[in-house]
């Protein structure tokens, strides 16, 4: 059979031009389509670039886990996202506020204080419903819908934080990432970490904590904090900013004001509605007023006229701002107190005086009891009686009070105005423009020595209270006899060294300001009952009981040398129980402390003490009269000539450096001390004498009052008695002159004149005679 031969065509391939066969096979295989390189580079590209983008998405998912469980981990173990917060007791520094009463007996604010800041406290009913939505909806409008973090805003202030890093912030930031309870969280709590790895520790923590305080708190209750404790400057919350900047409660604001103090939290400082009110309507007018609109929060109609207006302040500027104040012989005494740089001196003695009553009825440190006091709240109802402390305030800043013509090196002075309850309606410590808050007080605070004018208290009061003398009784003008380093010695002298070592009158005694007499009736007294008295039934606080200087001693307890001295305060203030009666209040300077709730927490005692008899009050009333109405009287130079009648008495150190005079009317008792602060004799130096400072001080005062008398108790008659003798008068005696006994005293008449026969009693107070005037006596409108 013969076989088929291959055709020419299919040995083409097996042999090659030179006719020798190929080294590939004769069997020809099917042709495949080859893909071209650059495709072939990039499908294995991009297989490799999904394989390894699934591993590094497993690895990313993997690490992520793990990250996420250690963050939770780390979150449980480290991060205090559990702590509570007590919205309804928190420990925050608020404003205390003082008052007084004013002209219609309503509380008026005459100074604040504060620690870091002035905060007010407002209950969320009385805040505005447009000022909560103006705050809401600038600050955080989805308040009402978050569970305390917001997360869409979280996260987009992230993301433009880190696109702003590469400039190219792209989100909105009208609103911070912080929501409403978050800043409450930040704002309770102080955390407020902004760098490094603690910001982001601070971050979580205050997310966990402000989710947790969702929980335990309504919305409201959250609210209500905001708005407390809002920062506003160096103001915290909207009803110390609406104080400030608008001079009004919180609970008056305006839709327009509302929108201010909304458009101010942002930046407080460069958003300041009074610093720069263009920046502050740029804010309300394009963001905070169209967001109250946009929530139907106001009207068209309220929007518009919100709008419209131009300048917050066209008729008034923000208390405590830089506008021109009105001449001050223009302004109200209560403006002259409320508006003054700064405290007064009567708010300055206040404060030390609620320190001291934190520390005693609390049990406080100072330190503590200060800062409770600068951070509690509180309100201190104050005895300031506005009209007497702006009067006092203008007398102290006037030169010509205290002397002519302005001295070289003038010396200090201070005053206490009080009434006869023990209630202080007015003090000042020192002359001139006070020039801070909290100085050192001279009216209740420096301790200086009383002299003379300690007499009447330490020891004429008690000799008539013990029936020792009456008006009348003669004593012997002398030295007595002390022992002095073991020698025995004359002691005291009267001023300038002169006594006529013959018997005078108690009333001559005392208006003539007599050193021997006192000494002689302490003497009898002993020092012992004297101290006790000033200690335990006045109110001496600075007397010196132990120690080779002490005052167990005549020369401090009768003639004023006291070791430490006294305050003025508590001199004026002893005064009181020859015009009310015989009783002694404890001066007072408070009415009531509330706290934050409105709740007393402190109440001064309004009781007092029976020291001295009401017949024995009178006898010390009409002897302490003579001081300014007899010739010689000490206090002279205080009669104002009015009728008005006037008790008082002087008191000069031994050395003269210290000038005082205590001199009271039927409505007050006003101290005045007169002394250089670090002590000089002032002898010829050409000041005033404390009476007429007193009077330069009082006279105006009582210009305007009509003219008052003490009443008197019926237990004391006014009977004649003899010049010469002391004794009561007779028909026979050849001198008579009047004066004021009591009646359970013992009463012996003159018998060295040849008559037992008794004169009529003399009734008529205005009757004076030429016996009464060589005695002394006068009435206090006589002329001069």
């Amino acid at each position: 059979m013969q076989k088929n031969k291959p055709s020419s065509g299919q040995f083409e391939d097996i042999y090659s031009s030179s006719g020798s066969p190929s080294v590939r096979s004769a069997q020809k295989k099917p042709k495949r389509r080859q893909t071209p390189l650059p495709l072939t580079i990039l499908k294995k590209f991009f297989a490799g670039l999904g394989k390894a983008l699934l591993g590094l998405f497993l690895v990313c998912v993997i690490t992520g886990c793990i990250v996420v469980t250690v963050l939770t981990v780390y979150v449980m173990r480290f991060v205090d996202t559990d702590s509570e917060i007590d919205l309804t007791n928190m420990d925050l520094n608020y404003t205390t506020k003082f008052y007084a009463y004013g002209e219609y007996g309503q509380p008026v604010e005459v100074a604040q204080i504060s620690m870091g800041g002035r905060r007010e406290w407002a209950y969320l009913e009385d805040i505005p419903q447009h000022l909560k939505d103006a705050v809401v909806y600038s600050e955080d409008k989805r308040f009402y819908d978050h569970e305390g973090v917001d997360f869409k805003r979280t996260f987009s202030a992230f993301a433009n934080l880190v696109l702003e890093f590469f400039g190219a912030g792209l989100y909105d930031t009208t609103q911070g990432g912080s929501t409403i309870t978050q800043q409450v969280v930040k704002n309770v709590t102080g955390d407020d970490e902004t760098q490094g790895f603690e910001a982001i520790e601070r971050k979580v923590r205050e997310i966990f904590r402000a989710m947790n305080l969702e929980k335990e708190y309504s919305k409201d209750q959250i609210l209500e904090v905001y708005l407390n404790i809002v920062p506003m400057g160096n103001l915290y919350g909207m009803q110390a900013a609406a104080e400030y900047y608008f001079n009004k409660d919180v609970s008056d604001l305006t839709i327009v004001e509302s929108a201010a103090l909304a458009a101010m939290i942002k930046s407080p400082s460069s958003l300041n509605p009074y610093v720069n009110e263009e920046g502050n309507k740029e804010r309300r007018d394009n963001y905070v007023l169209p967001l109250m609109r946009e929530y139907n929060c106001i009207t068209e109609a309220e929007y518009q006229e919100a709008l419209a207006v131009e300048s917050l302040y066209d008729q008034e500027e923000p208390e405590g701002s830089d506008q021109e104040e009105p001449a001050e012989e223009e302004m109200t005494a209560e403006e002259k107190i409320v508006n003054a740089k700064y405290n007064s001196w009567f708010v300055d003695h206040v404060y030390e005086q609620v320190v001291e009553d934190l520390m005693e009825e609390k049990g406080y440190e100072r330190e503590y009891a200060e800062q409770e006091l600068k951070s509690g709240g509180y309100r201190i109802y104050t005895t300031m009686d506005i009209e007497l402390q702006a009067h006092l305030e203008e007398k102290y800043k006037d030169e010509y009070t205290f002397s002519a013509s302005p001295l070289a090196d003038p010396p200090q002075s201070a005053a206490v105005i009080m009434d006869y309850n023990g209630k202080i309606l007015a003090l000042v410590g020192g002359r001139g423009e006070k020039d801070g808050d909290f100085l050192f007080n001279r009216a209740t605070q420096s301790k200086r020595s009383p002299g003379s004018s300690i007499k009447p208290l330490s020891v004429y009061s008690l000799a008539v209270e013990k029936n020792m003398v009456n008006w009348s009784t003669m004593i012997l003008d002398a030295p007595i006899k002390i022992m002095e380093n073991g020698q025995e010695r004359d002691w005291p002298y009267n001023y300038g060294r002169q006594f006529s070592n013959q018997p005078v009158p108690i009333y001559y005694a005392i208006y003539r300001s007599l050193n021997t007499v006192p000494a002689r009736l302490g003497e009898a007294l002993t020092p012992q009952v004297m101290l006790e008295f000033l200690r335990d039934q006045l109110g001496f606080t600075t007397l010196v009981e132990t120690g080779p200087n002490n005052d167990y001693s005549l020369s401090p307890l009768c003639l004023g040398s006291l070791t430490d001295g006294v305050r003025l305060l508590e001199l004026t203030a002893a005064y009181q129980i020859f015009g009310n009666g015989g009783k002694y209040y404890e001066p007072y300077c408070y009415t009531k402390v509330t706290d934050t709730e409105g709740n007393t927490i402190l109440q001064p005692s309004r009781s007092y003490r029976q020291v001295i008899s009401e017949d024995t009050a009178g006898v010390m009333n009409r002897l302490l009269q003579q001081v300014i109405i007899a010739d010689n009287g000490t206090g002279r130079a205080a009669n104002l000539w009015t009728g008005m009648e006037i008790i008082g008495k002087t008191g000069t150190s031994d050395d003269e450096e210290n000038y005082t005079f205590v001199g009271a009317t039927p409505y007050y008792i006003t101290g005045v001390w007169l002394g250089h602060d670090t002590p000089k004799n002032m002898y010829g130096e050409g000041s005033y004498s404390p009476p007429q400072i007193w009077k330069n001080i009082m006279a105006d005062v009582y210009a305007e009052m009509p003219v008052a008398e003490f009443e008197l108790p019926d237990t004391i008659s006014r009977l004649t008695y003899c010049t010469e003798t002391g004794l009561l008068a007779t028909d026979a005696c050849p001198s008579v002159g009047y004066g004021y006994y009591k009646d359970s005293a013992p009463r012996h008449y003159c018998t060295e004149h040849g008559s037992e026969a008794v004169t009529e009693d003399l009734t008529d107070s205005s009757a004076t005679s030429d016996s009464d005037v060589e005695s002394g006596e006068g009435t206090q409108a006589e002329a001069a």
